[in-house]
């Protein structure tokens, strides 16, 4: 099986454990958008802090109660602390935060499938067990 089809469905298994990570202002030089390098810089830069892969989950099967057969999965970098406090650093013009799931995997296979490819968004559509990548533009 492929291998983002096999990642789009093990997401959507696990969409609903998915949890709000909260924004927290660390530097105001983070940008939007930049979530991976403002995770590893103030990781590399702060000792007791890690950065967190993983996905944020855009959950529109949820929200438009199975009308829209569709979840989208962003890729995206938090903190987490060595207390085991999480929070994200980047900050969002979005209306809301969304849950995050972290990614199951080393970093080694969450680099490799988010930046080997340029990947912004992998959508899953479960009724028709299909998914579809929507790259970076750089």
């Amino acid at each position: 099986m492929d291998e983002l089809l096999t990642l789009a469905k093990r997401l959507y298994a696990r969409r609903q454990d998915g949890i709000v990570v909260p924004y927290k202002m660390v530097d105001e030089t983070h940008r939007e958008f930049e979530c991976h390098q403002n995770a590893g810089t103030w990781a590399r830069d702060n000792p007791g802090c890690r950065v967190v892969h993983g996905w944020m989950v855009f959950d529109h099967e949820k929200t438009s109660r199975g009308l829209v057969p569709l979840v989208n999965f962003n890729p995206h970098s938090v903190i987490e602390t060595d207390g085991g406090e999480r929070y994200d650093p980047t900050p969002s013009r979005a209306s809301k935060r969304y849950p995050f799931l972290d990614h199951e995997g080393d970093p080694e296979s969450f680099v490799r499938i988010v930046q080997g490819i340029s990947l912004a968004i992998l959508s899953y559509n479960p009724s028709a067990d299909a998914y579809q990548v929507h790259l970076s533009v750089t």
